[in-house]
């Protein structure tokens, strides 16, 4: 039996597996006062947030979305950065490092949070995501409504 190059084609557009959702690189950074009040968003995805001794907020990753779907607004005591756009659009895995001293607020959908290495204050909360806090921080706050929330705290304030 013999099918038209028509039909056989429409066959393989049927069966052929979806697109991946584009994702692009991240690489962006800003100078900050070592004690600098830092935001993150990110709907989906994950976001781990190190501690480091620069002066400087430095941001690698992959996002999903256009090139406004990442954003980083700074000055040299505040830092915002994340994803923005709808919600299944703001889904990023994001490596984020900041002064070890500086006092950082975590906001996510779905996307999992590991913090290490800070000594100022951490604050997390995701709807969905796991959360995992290490290291000797000054005030640590955690809360997910579905996803596991892990602690491994050091005694003492730095």
């Amino acid at each position: 039996m013999r099918y038209p190059a028509a039909v056989i084609a429409l066959v393989s557009l049927q069966v052929a597996p979806a697109p991946a959702a584009a994702q692009r690189p991240v690489d962006a950074g800003a100078a900050v006062h070592p004690e600098a009040y830092i935001k993150v968003w990110n709907g989906g995805g994950s976001v781990r947030v190190e501690g480091w001794s620069a002066d400087s907020v430095g941001v690698e990753g992959r996002v999903r979305g256009g090139p406004d779907a990442f954003f980083l607004h700074s000055d040299e005591r505040a830092v915002k950065l994340g994803l923005q756009g709808a919600p299944d659009a703001a889904y990023g895995e994001l490596v984020v490092r900041v002064p070890a001293t500086a006092t950082v607020w975590i906001r996510t959908g779905s996307a999992g949070v590991t913090v290490r290495g800070l000594v100022g204050a951490v604050d997390v909360h995701s709807v969905s995501g796991a959360i995992d806090i290490a290291g000797r921080p000054s005030n640590a706050y955690a809360e997910s409504m579905g996803g596991d929330v892990a602690l491994d705290l050091e005694a003492g304030i730095a």
